[in-house]
């Protein structure tokens, strides 16, 4: 699961890094100017966070499977050890 962690770490690094680069707006000295450019840097903000946070949840979900996976395993030990002991 490490390599997996460390994977998806690697992915949403370098998302944010790809979309800092190709969403990059030049500072504009008017009032109107700097007020469009300051909804364009929030949109961008919100798509990082938005790629971020479908990388979380994909953990998540396969971190869920996982532990379904060994609750399933070890419920079935559970339920077979009074057959051990005879």
């Amino acid at each position: 699961m490490k390599k997996s962690n460390y994977s998806l770490s690697k992915l949403r690094q370098n998302a944010t890094t790809q979309l800092k680069q190709q969403l990059k707006f030049p500072a504009s000295k008017s009032k109107v100017n700097q007020s469009t450019h300051d909804l364009k840097r929030e949109h961008q903000e919100l798509q990082i966070h938005q790629i971020e946070v479908e990388i979380q949840n994909s953990e998540l979900v396969e971190s869920r499977a996982r532990i379904e996976e060994l609750l399933k395993n070890f419920t079935e030990l559970y339920d077979h050890t009074p057959v051990a002991y005879f």
